[in-house]
């Protein structure tokens, strides 16, 4: 029975899914593609190559991806009027996009054996809040900042 596991574990590894498809952030791009229809397009082909490649190759996906970002990001830059805010909304697809791919080409990456560095993983920090009850029952503050006075004024 055991062997029976090891073997099915061994040849049939556990592949993460996508939180969204990519061609549904393709879509959530589509409104802002008239800001610079040059970068959408290039960034639509990167995610055609990503789609292809993101089970099976971890390098050309993370590269394609890195590009396709660039290329999204560069989008939120064309905007005809100061006022519009079109670049937070994209910066926050972008994050999205990023994060849930990574998560996937690091999976594939374990799978195969491969080295694989996520530029956006390693920047998610988790939340902690900002009382002293979070740092445990041993937490104590530090002194003041200017013992000897010298700061004040």
């Amino acid at each position: 029975m055991i062997l029976v596991i090891f073997l099915f574990v061994t040849f049939f590894p556990y592949q993460r899914s996508l939180d969204e498809p990519i061609d549904s952030y393709v879509n959530q791009v589509h409104k802002f593609s008239g800001l610079s229809p040059d970068h959408f397009y290039l960034f639509v082909d990167q995610m055609q190559i990503l789609k292809a490649n993101i089970r099976s190759d971890p390098d050309v996906a993370s590269k394609a991806l890195y590009m396709g970002l660039e290329n999204l990001r560069e989008i939120g830059l064309y905007t005809q009027r100061a006022d519009d805010m079109y670049e937070g909304e994209l910066n926050a697809i972008a994050d999205n996009l990023a994060r849930t791919c990574e998560d996937v080409i690091q999976s594939t990456a374990l799978v195969r054996g491969v080295r694989f560095l996520p530029r956006y993983l390693n920047d998610i920090i988790p939340e902690t809040p900002d009382d002293a009850d979070s740092f445990g029952p041993n937490y104590k503050k530090t002194g003041p900042l200017c013992p000897r006075g010298a700061c004040r004024g």
